[in-house]
């Protein structure tokens, strides 16, 4: 392994990571590259445009509930089966909305709750 050799040793095909500051922000990714011209290249660019690298924009909850409704239509699912994931959407909706969450990614990390704190559950 060429890990021992320390962050001077070229000869790998790992990716290429940044690490420093780009207009006062601090930077610490990787490029996933592993040819240290095209790594330099992409350094050079964003200094240049004194930004960091883009990155995928995020998915509100309601877009992303937009596009697996339209999956489920095409694939011919039961009438019944679209039903019940229509009242997942409204219930994960309102627990979204009740919670201040927009996002999928805020969403999915609390998204199990969702049963627990919206049903009444009996132990009498």
């Amino acid at each position: 392994m060429h890990r021992a050799k320390g962050r001077k040793y070229r000869h790998c095909q790992c990716p290429i990571w940044v690490d420093g500051f780009i207009s006062s922000e601090k930077i610490r990714e990787s490029l996933k590259v592993s040819d240290w011209q095209r790594a330099q290249e992409l350094v050079r660019k964003c200094e240049i445009e004194s930004r960091r690298p883009e990155r995928p924009r995020r998915k509100s909850l309601s877009a992303c509930w937009a596009d697996f409704l339209v999956d489920i239509g095409a694939q011919m699912l039961h009438e019944s089966t679209i039903r019940r994931y229509k009242l997942l959407q409204r219930q994960m909706e309102s627990y979204a909305e009740n919670r201040g969450l927009v996002f999928m990614k805020h969403a999915s990390s609390r998204a199990s709750n969702i049963g627990r704190e919206t049903r009444f559950c009996s132990t009498e």
